[in-house]
């Protein structure tokens, strides 16, 4: 039989690329997973089918998938360069796509039932010490582009927000007279975030030398006019980054981070972050107990008599 046509045959016997989409359609519809979520498990899922592809040889329906295969194909990304992390994603989507399959008859046996997670290398997150971000909120705002840079970052250092938050935002999702912000979270959770003084103020003069104010606008628009996107922020966090002389050490992600930690050292209480995160867990949560450890230490110091009598 020749190559092509042992292709056409797995692929209409194992009919994968329907299977997917029908993953993809249960994720959307009753998961409510959020796009980046739904974009990234269908990557993985299309690795995974196009390496089965290359690797068999003979005749395959879907019922023939092996743990065997999922190991060696779990392998070879790593082979490829891909981190714990993203192996972790990788197994998470198979597991769950395969989990689908069996409650929806599509096959016999499970094959990720037993596949294992690559160890979680526990890493604290980083975050920005107070005049760090001080410096890197304090730039030119002469024009709109630097109004609007500066109310950006005001707004990641005020809400914690996740940089798809934050490109979500409408303005008619801004108060800003209560100061307070819409925010659509993971999952299609709204929630509200709130705004410093800073934040309201900057975000006033940005959007008073805007022309489109229109309810359905985005906040934020890029120089051409259109909706400002996730690549353009990073860009310009990268950019500012760069000039503060942090490299890229900066990400939208740093900022939330810094955000939580900054909270969590004036006392806020773990529920609260939680909330102010958009958390479903409070297990993501609890990584920020381990950032205020240094400070606990520095008040332990100071304040206890005998850790004081040590230091002398």
């Amino acid at each position: 039989m020749r190559n092509a046509d042992i292709l056409w045959k797995f692929l209409t016997e194992i009919n994968l690329d329907s299977e997917i989409d029908a993953f993809a359609e249960y994720l959307k519809s009753e998961k409510n997973r959020s796009a980046n979520t739904l974009k990234s498990y269908l990557t993985d899922l299309f690795q995974l089918r196009d390496f089965l592809i290359k690797e068999k040889d003979s005749d395959i329906d879907v019922n023939a998938v092996s743990y065997e295969d999922l190991s060696l194909f779990v392998g070879h990304r790593y082979d490829c360069g891909d981190d714990r992390m993203t192996l972790r994603r990788k197994i998470a989507a198979v597991k769950s796509f395969y989990s689908f399959l069996i409650r929806n008859d599509y096959i016999e046996k499970n094959p990720a039932k037993m596949l294992p997670f690559p160890k979680k290398k526990y890493q604290l997150p980083k975050f920005l010490k107070f005049k760090q971000s001080k410096d890197f909120i304090e730039i030119e705002d002469a024009d709109l582009k630097g109004l609007r840079d500066r109310a950006i970052f005001e707004l990641f250092f005020a809400t914690g927000a996740r940089i798809s938050e934050i490109t979500s935002i409408r303005i008619r999702d801004v108060d800003i007279y209560k100061k307070q912000i819409k925010v659509i979270g993971k999952g299609n959770y709204e929630r509200f975030v709130f705004l410093t003084d800073d934040a309201s103020k900057y975000l006033k003069k940005y959007l008073s030398n805007r022309k489109d104010l229109s309810d359905d606008s985005p906040l934020f628009m890029n120089l051409k006019g259109g909706k400002l996107t996730e690549r353009g922020i990073f860009y310009i966090i990268k950019k500012r980054s760069e000039e503060c002389g942090l490299g890229s050490y900066v990400t939208p992600h740093v900022f939330r981070h810094t955000f939580a930690t900054e909270i969590m050292n004036n006392g806020a209480d773990i529920k609260t972050v939680q909330d102010l995160l958009g958390h479903k867990s409070i297990t993501a949560t609890q990584i920020y107990t381990h950032t205020t450890k240094r400070k606990l230490k520095d008040i332990y110091t100071r304040f206890h008599p005998h850790a004081e009598e040590s230091k002398d």
